[in-house]
């Protein structure tokens, strides 16, 4: 009987012992420090990812499966690696099974870490900011949000990745810590790999709405997601409207310069790049569309290539400058007086046309490159309000603005392009050509104020000012041929000669324009319209002339007004006295 007493307490204190147990594995798992909002009683016949997320923009970079408890990840980075997450279920872990080498993060985290300023506007506009614990070079970050944090030790800023584990510094490190695909290596190094992070492909990324679907990839990891998917929703919608508005209204191609030189040379971007990608879908033509290398030029290639583009954007200076005079003096004092040199036979400096995308710059911060990586909507609003400001009349620019033009004697400036009325002036007729050329736009829009402006002025005895040049087609691919169309204002009288000028001569002067330029492109086809001839046009009379005439014509047609209104009342006038004597009224039945 005491042995049996002895067993049945042995083996209520087992049960009592497993209880405990079982009651602290939930206490654990519903106060989990590695996450937040715990499951206290995780099961694996309930989905806990009720909102589901797709990547059709991302499919090049991320692949999703769900399960119940737990999201599977895969981000492929192209001749990098591949990183394989679960996102498990706060709560349950421990239902995990098979995950290989798969880096398990439990969602939501209750900590973040972060070490590129390019995370910023996706962790702030999922309202996880106050998550950000530790932030690598904070003092570079533009969010005023994050830098009053920084200042309040909120946020912790660090100097090294190797202080994300220093106790000394950070109290306690982050549960999971987003990190770029070029550091995540040397993250994983220094950190002695005690950190759990999640590498994010938002630089390598180089379409647009891609970027923008990346609010997806930080909404799974912080469990928003359908706040994710209301972003890029409304980030893409927006970028698509602005991009269909532009291929179906702009009438014209302008040619595009960006970056800047540093160091020697003047780099470029490819034509699959981030950048470029903006630029053709802001109808603006780049001469390295269709490369797949960055080329890096010299001075004199620059201008060779560049000297006939309309604009000049993204300077990629070390501070920005606000005018045309202080970008020339900026270089003189750092001296590089040959790159002011140059820069000044660009047409895009001698117009005008030159933008910074440093509007909103601060300290060593500029928001293009925070912000604006995850808002291309608003970076191509910008793009398409330079280059055809009459489709975005009512957008404020974010990013982008203007040098001013505040010292152009002083600059010599002399812009070889000029803008024609829609209708000709007094005395003179519109003659529009539309010519097209078996080579793309670049070559002849660098010889226009060379050598072709020069010709063709010369041929139709006009200035150089009464010749207006567009581009249609930028022929920037091997199947397209450039279409330029160009409008001459000559005078009224010598229309007829300048058509007769133009079958038999026109050819022939661009001809010799391109071969002066060194330009190796002929015409294949040439079509020319005229404008109906105005109405006050060759009329030779002074203004006083004009008055007289026109008080005479005035005072003419009174006088022939008075004479109808008098006939008119003197005949019903003796219409009606015969009427009034007689018996019968006019009209009356009988």
């Amino acid at each position: 009987m005491e042995c049996c007493a002895r067993s049945a307490t042995s083996s209520s204190m087992s049960l009592v012992l497993v209880a405990i147990i079982a009651t602290l594995v939930q206490v654990v798992y519903a106060n989990n420090a590695s996450c937040s909002d715990a499951v206290p009683s995780c099961s694996t016949d309930t989905d806990y990812f009720v909102y589901k997320l797709s990547f059709p923009y991302l499919s090049d970079y991320v692949s999703v499966s769900y399960e119940n408890i737990s999201v599977r990840l895969n981000i492929s980075i192209p001749e990098q690696r591949n990183y394989s997450y679960v996102l498990v279920r706060c709560g349950c872990e421990h239902l995990l099974k098979d995950t290989g080498n798969e880096t398990v993060i439990p969602v939501p985290p209750r900590s973040l870490g972060g070490i590129s300023t390019t995370e910023i506007p996706f962790i702030q506009q999922l309202g996880a900011l106050h998550l950000l614990k530790v932030f690598y070079e904070g003092q570079y970050a533009y969010n005023e949000q994050l830098l009053m944090r920084l200042k309040t030790n909120l946020t912790y800023n660090v100097q090294h990745f190797a202080d994300f584990i220093n106790t000394s510094l950070v109290p306690s490190p982050p549960n999971v810590t987003f990190v770029d695909t070029y550091s995540a290596s040397e993250f994983a190094n220094k950190t002695n790999n005690k950190l759990k992070y999640f590498v994010t492909p938002g630089i390598v990324v180089k379409n647009a709405l891609a970027r923008a679907e990346l609010f997806k990839l930080y909404g799974l990891v912080l469990d928003v997601p359908e706040l994710a998917d209301e972003l890029t929703h409304s980030i893409v919608e927006s970028y698509l409207e602005t991009k269909a508005l532009v291929a179906s209204h702009a009438k014209y191609w302008p040619s595009v310069l960006i970056n800047g030189y540093f160091d020697g040379l003047w780099s470029l971007d490819s034509g699959d790049s981030y950048e470029a990608s903006f630029l053709k879908d802001a109808h603006a033509a780049y001469r390295y569309a269709n490369s797949s290398s960055s080329p890096s030029l010299t001075l004199n290639q620059v201008v060779d290539n560049f000297r006939g583009a309309d604009y000049w954007i993204n300077l990629d200076l070390l501070s920005p400058v606000y005018s045309l005079s202080e970008l020339i003096s900026t270089y003189k004092k750092q001296n590089e007086s040959q790159v002011a040199i140059a820069v000044e036979k660009l047409a895009a400096f001698q117009c005008g046309q030159v933008w910074s995308n440093a509007k909103r710059y601060r300290g060593e911060s500029n928001d293009y490159y925070e912000l604006g990586s995850a808002r291309p909507d608003w970076i191509l609003k910008d793009l398409v309000k330079i280059f055809h400001p009459e489709l975005e009349p009512n957008h404020s620019f974010v990013f982008y603005y203007r040098l001013a033009n505040n010292d152009s004697s002083s600059l010599n400036l002399h812009c070889p392009y000029y803008n024609l009325s829609s209708s000709p002036p007094s005395g003179r007729q519109f003659i529009m050509f539309h010519i097209s050329f078996n080579s793309s736009m670049f070559p002849i829009q660098n010889a226009l104020n060379l050598s072709i402006f020069p010709a063709v002025a010369s041929l139709f005895g006009i200035s150089t000012s009464d010749i207006e040049v567009r581009f249609l087609n930028p022929g920037e691919s091997s199947s397209s041929n450039a279409l330029m169309y160009m409008k001459l204002s000559v005078p009224s009288s010598n229309v007829s000669s300048a058509l007769s000028t133009a079958h038999f001569h026109l050819a022939s002067a661009l001809g010799s324009g391109l071969k002066s330029a060194n330009v190796s492109s002929t015409i294949t086809s040439m079509d020319v319209t005229t404008t109906a001839v105005t109405s006050t046009s060759s009329s030779g009379l002074s203004g006083g002339d004009i008055a007289g005439i026109v008080i005479g014509c005035v005072f003419g047609v009174g006088l022939v007004v008075g004479v109808v209104i008098f006939a008119y009342w003197y005949g019903h006038r003796r219409a009606y006295k015969s009427i009034q004597g007689s018996p019968v009224i006019l009209g009356a039945s009988n």
